[in-house]
C-alpha cells in the first residue's frame, strides 16, 4: 500500500484504488441523490438512469417506462 503525499492517515491505496475509490463515491453521491428526489437509488437494467421508483412489487423506470420483470 502506498500513501499518497498530501493524503491524511488513514488515505493509503494500492496502485489503482485511488480511481476506483473516486468512481465508487461518485457512485454513492448518485444513489444518494436518487434516493432524495424519491427513487431507490438502483440504476433501470435497460436505460442505466438512476430513476427506478417501486411499483408494487416491483420497480419501474421513471424515464424509458422499462419495469423489473412484472406486468
Amino acid at each position: 500500500m502506498v500513501q499518497h503525499q498530501g493524503e491524511g492517515y488513514g488515505a493509503a491505496v494500492g496502485p489503482g484504488h485511488h480511481r476506483h475509490d473516486h468512481r465508487a463515491g461518485q457512485r454513492m453521491d448518485k444513489i444518494r441523490e436518487a434516493r432524495a428526489k424519491g427513487y431507490e437509488g438502483d440504476p433501470c437494467p435497460k436505460c442505466q438512469t438512476m430513476t427506478l421508483v417501486r411499483n408494487g412489487t416491483c420497480l419501474k423506470c421513471g424515464t424509458c417506462g422499462s419495469t423489473t420483470g412484472c406486468s
